[in-house]
């Protein structure tokens, strides 16, 4: 009887010293992970902002502004009906 009380004492304080070693590598682990959750976050969002603005750089209106002059004319003027397939 003396021999399981004497085990059961060693087994809580074994419990006992080996609990807060477990309960500290438990929150530096956490705090860790926490923090490399934060970075990844924070890599994500400027890689989202660099290809935003790359794609709003690329999507820019050129500096120089657009020709205003009509197409040039194939000189044929309007096209017969019946002279090249058309139906109209």
């Amino acid at each position: 009887m003396t021999v399981s009380f004497r085990v059961g004492r060693y087994l809580l304080a074994l419990l006992w010293h080996w609990s807060i070693p477990f309960v500290l590598g438990g929150l530096f682990a956490s705090v860790l992970a926490l923090q490399g959750v934060q970075e990844g976050v924070e890599l994500l969002d400027e890689a989202l902002d660099a290809s935003i603005s790359r794609v709003a750089d690329t999507c820019a209106l050129g500096s120089d502004p657009p020709e205003r002059r009509s197409p040039p004319g194939s000189g044929s003027g309007l096209p017969d009906a019946g002279a090249g397939g058309e139906t109209g």
